[in-house]
């Protein structure tokens, strides 16, 4: 049996945004259930995967240096960046294009993309704000990995594309248990 969701296009919203600013980094928190997310092993390409432990969409990663940077001088700006996260409609649309993504042997995750509406204006008010430009990053939910538990950087399309291996298409993920062993099989996380 096909595990990965490919025909819910409703808006779903996060549980919480959050910024840290001790490390700049701005994440969307999705609820499992809600998202319709099977968090159990799964096999893809003869090889295990486990199930994120928890589900995020990174907002900014890669450039929270510049965020960091921006409050070394203007340390008041945490409060106008806390009311950005509260004013921006975060809800988001799941796509129907999932991808395994491999950053070196053993370390890969399967991830679905994602559309926020609301990002382009929240990272024009950032660069407004902090007065230097963000990266459109792919947004995207890590929804497996096999190697490492918190998935892979992904900052922008051309990293996406040196990444991403393959399109997942339907039914080429199986739930481990519908899927038989095979002798040699490599194994995800224990």
């Amino acid at each position: 049996m096909g595990i990965l969701r490919s025909d819910d296009t409703n808006a779903h919203y996060p549980v919480s945004t959050t910024f840290d600013p001790q490390t700049g980094l701005i994440a969307a928190h999705v609820d499992k259930v809600d998202y319709g997310f099977v968090d159990q092993p799964v096999r893809y390409r003869g090889k295990t995967f486990q199930p994120k432990s928890e589900l995020h969409i990174t907002i900014v990663s890669e450039d929270a240096g510049i965020i960091l940077k921006h409050l070394e001088s203007h340390p008041d700006d945490v409060i106008d960046i806390n009311d950005l996260l509260l004013s921006t409609d975060w809800s988001f649309i799941p796509l129907d294009e999932f991808y395994y993504v491999e950053e070196k042997p053993g370390v890969e995750t399967i991830i679905q993309l994602v559309e926020l509406p609301g990002l382009r204006s929240f990272l024009k008010d950032l660069s407004r704000l902090t007065g230097q430009g963000f990266i459109l990053p792919p947004m995207h939910i890590t929804l497996y990995t096999r190697g490492m538990e918190k998935g892979i950087s992904i900052p922008d399309q051309n990293k996406f594309q040196e990444l991403a291996k393959a399109r997942i298409l339907p039914g080429e993920v199986r739930l481990e248990e519908d899927s038989p062993a095979r002798p040699g099989d490599e194994q995800g996380l224990a």
